[in-house]
Parts: structure tokens; sequence; C-alpha cells
């Protein structure tokens, strides 16, 4: 298929699905019922739509065990051709927060799952939160990654303007080359809270200005599974409606797969593009994503303890079940939900930090026993990277962290047995929004009340 068609407009729609390690079963099955399964449905009604798709490996895990006809349905429209499979980090990690060994390692158990389950080994790579350092091409490449999507944001903080921001750029790190696709801003914002001819007003702009390929990339919750959407997408017909538009300017536009676009298409430059995400998360993050780490110490901790865990992981060689065992809970330790908030819950959410210790204490006490270590010691050592050391003991039954530079605050008490980390609490500590939300119930007591907020702003905070 050669995509060079003159006045022709390629449409690259990827969608991303996702729900935290271990999630409550009822958030699971909603975001199924009201989201994946009816996006799928309709879409199997239009097989001259082509979508990419990523599911990250805790809600395929879940699918795996509670949907299988899911599975069976999304790997027939991948044998059609009408699917292309995206991979990413097994269970949905911040890339640049993981040792190069378990980046690599996270994408590569994700692609051969890909493999194994639908016969199609992805790619390109969701990129989780689309937070991006200019290192990254040498993780993904070495993990056999040739693409990611970006938001046009990260090319305008490298000083691109919006009339360049089509195709797709080449980038490298030590010379290793993986292709960036900017997702368009305006989709993100329009799919699905705006009428489809809005956005197909939009597309035939950009094709009358000479573009030959943009990109939409975001959440498939937000297709019917974020609050009011269901009834609007659904209900009203909007994705139908969509599909259908799309189906009815097919002379100029087409859907396609981002591989087609590699290999038919040239780049449209060459980038070398800065710490970025999207620009909800720059404000959240103070225009870096590992201003987290600073921001709650609490994030930094665990992150810096799965690090701890996987040095020691990483340096076995046994060849038994056990240490694959210990890295699927390395693994399940990294998910991202758990180190940063927004205005979602993230961090704030016990049950996410008691998931990520669980799983982390689980991963250590495999790796002591493949050792043979014996027990109680201690270790002086500065494990979470402030210039001063702190006191790490040991013991069958417990773990201790100690400061001693603090007045011997204690940060962390581990009950191996329950694994659990007795002292997992959160630093209350004033946020951003708080003060829009109080601006706002000052003006709702004074005016009677606001009218109800529209899908449109709340997936403005996003």
């Amino acid at each position: 298929m050669d995509l060079r068609t003159r006045n022709q407009l390629s449409l690259l729609l990827a969608f991303h699905a996702h729900q935290p390690v271990e999630n409550f079963g009822h958030i699971f099955q909603s975001a199924f019922e009201n989201a994946y399964q009816p996006f799928i449905d309709i879409l199997a009604e239009f097989p001259e739509v082509k979508i990419s798709l990523h599911i990250s490996g805790s809600l395929l895990d879940w699918l795996l065990s509670n949907k299988p006809q899911f599975i069976q349905d999304v790997r027939k429209l991948v044998s059609q051709g009408q699917i292309e499979l995206l991979s990413g980090g097994y269970y949905e990690p911040i890339l640049i927060l993981l040792p190069e060994w378990d980046r690599i390692g996270q994408i590569n158990l994700h692609r051969a799952k890909m493999k194994a389950i639908f016969g199609q080994e992805p790619q390109g790579l969701w990129l989780t939160e689309r937070v991006w350092e200019p290192g990254l091409p040498v993780s993904l490449r070495r993990a056999g990654i040739k693409f990611t999507i970006v938001d046009d944001e990260h090319f305008k903080i490298a000083g691109y303007k919006p009339e360049e921001l089509w195709g797709y750029y080449l980038t490298e790190e030590q010379g290793m080359e993986v292709a960036i696709f900017p997702g368009s801003k305006f989709l993100r914002y329009s799919l699905p809270f705006k009428l489809p001819q809005e956005t197909i007003e939009y597309l035939k702009a950009k094709n009358q200005q000479g573009k030959n390929c943009i990109t939409f990339g975001d959440d498939l919750e937000k297709f019917g599974f974020w609050p009011q959407t269901y009834d609007w997408v659904y209900e009203k017909k909007w994705l139908y409606n969509f599909f259908c538009a799309l189906r009815d300017n097919k002379d100029w536009l087409k859907t396609v797969h981002f591989k087609d676009i590699l290999r038919d298409t040239e780049p449209t430059g060459r980038v070398y593009l800065p710490c970025a995400s999207y620009s909800e998360m720059m404000e959240w993050s103070d225009n870096m994503f590992r201003n987290f780490l600073v921001k709650y110490p609490e994030s930094n901790h665990l992150q810096k303890r799965v690090f701890m865990v996987s040095s020691v992981i990483n340096q076995l060689y046994d060849k038994n079940k056990k240490i694959e065992e210990a890295r699927l809970h390395l693994y399940k330790a990294q998910n991202n939900d758990v180190y940063w908030h927004g205005i979602f819950g993230g961090l704030y959410l016990v049950n996410l930090r008691q998931n990520a210790y669980r799983h982390l204490i689980m991963a250590e006490r495999i790796a002591d026993e493949i050792k043979q270590q014996r027990f109680p010691y201690y270790q002086v050592r500065d494990f979470d990277l402030d210039g001063r050391e702190e006191l790490v003991f040991k013991h069958e039954l417990i773990n201790v962290i100690i400061h001693p530079h603090q007045g011997g605050t204690v940060s962390e008490i581990d009950y191996k047995p329950r694994e659990m980390n007795i002292v997992n609490v959160l630093t209350r500590r004033p946020e951003k929004y708080h003060r829009k939300i109080l601006y706002k119930e000052k003006v709702a007591c004074g005016s009677g009340g606001e009218n109800p907020a529209s899908i449109h702003n709340i997936e403005a905070v996003k």
C-alpha cells in the first residue's frame, strides 16, 4: 500500500487501555463494560477503520482471567489487519525511573506476551504518561522498539511551530535511532468531546495545508468509562458517527497503522526532544517528572527501595523459576500510578502503595531465599541517595530503615509474614489544585452555584 498518494491524509489512531496493578475488581469490570467491550464491538462494524491499540500488562492479566472472549475479539481484529498492537513496559512503569535492565525486561515481557496471545509482535511503544528523556532511544532500540508516540507539547518545548507537527521525526542517542510521532493536542481534546464533523474539518484543513499524516493518541477509558462519557459515546452514538465520518471521507482521509507510515513515507525531520510530558503533567511536576521524587519523599523512598531490590535480583543467575517469580513481583512494584499525583489519586491511594510494597517485599524475600541470606544483618548505606547514610536492618520477620540524621526517624517497617509496610503513610501537603477548588467553592457560594463541569473541562486537567 503506497501512502504517498497526493492530497490524501493519513490518520493514526492510537488507544491506550490500562488499569493499575491489582486495582479493585469492580473498577476493572466497569471499565470493561463501559469502554473496552463496546469500543471493540463498534470498531468491528467498520473493517476499513484501522487503529493501534496498547493494552497494559496489568489489564491484560485481568482480561485473560476474566474476559477470554474479549481476547478472542481483539485477536480476530489483529489477524484481519484492523488492529496494530503497541507495546510498553509490562506493568506500565515510568521507564525513566527504572534501571536499564528493567526497562528492557519489562518491554521484552510485554512484546513476548503480545506475540504469544495475539500473534503479532509490536514494533512501537506506548510511552507511559508520555514521559520522555533524551536517553530513552538506547533502551527502546535494545528492546526492539522502532517508534513511539509523544504529545506535540514535547516538540513545542523544543521550539517547533504548530505547522511543523505532522508525520514523524527521527531521534537518536549513541547512534540508536527511533521514530517519534507527535500526537495532536487538538485531537486529544476533541475526541470524543466535540462533534465528529469538527474533527473532520480540522483534518481537512491539515490536508489542504499539505500535511500527509496526523496522530491521535490517548486513553481508551475516555471513550465510555470517564464520567458522563458512556451516554455520549455509545447511547448517543458519537463513536459510531465518528467512524461513519471517517468512512464517508475515505476519498481523502485514510486511517493507517504506524508501521505502514514508517515503511512508506519519509520522516518530516530530525529532532532532539528535552525532558517532557503532556502539558498537564508538566504543570503538576513543575516541568520535569523526576520532580515528583523531590516533592514526595514517599515516592522517592519507594522508587529507591525498588532500585535497591532490582540491583540484587539483577545480580542473581539462578535458572529456576524463583528468579522469574521475584522479577515479576518487582515489575509489579514499578507500576507508575503509585509514584506521582496529578488530579487523580495516584500516590495518595493507600491501596496502590500497599500493593507496591507487598510485591516489593515478596520480590526481596524470594531473592533472599535464592541467596540463602542469613538473618539478622544490617547495612549502613545511603539507599535513598540524599547524601546521608541510613541504617537498613533485616530480620527473618521484619525489615526496618532508620534515618539517624533525622533523629532516628523510621521510614519503613516491613512485616514479612503479612507482606506489609506498617508505616506506609503519606504526609499531608498543599497541592496547587486546592486553591482552585477553594476558589470555585467561593464563587459557587456567591452566585448560587455553577453549571456542571463539561467533559472537555474534565479532560483538560487529565
